[in-house]
């Protein structure tokens, strides 16, 4: 804590996962715990709503 470093704890954002990660790159933009797993879902899920609702 003294390091200033708790603020780089995050919970994931996608809604099904419940794991918290350490934000490591300098920018401190990571979104999920992991890009393969909750990544790839949320990813995945935004595509397809694309593609429904497309004319």
């Amino acid at each position: 804590m003294a390091e200033g470093t708790w603020t780089r704890l995050k919970a994931c954002r996608e809604p099904s996962c419940r794991w918290a990660y350490y934000d490591h790159p300098r920018n401190r933009r990571r979104t999920w715990c992991s890009m393969g797993i909750c990544g790839n879902r949320a990813k995945a899920r935004a595509s397809h709503h694309r593609e429904s609702t497309r004319p």
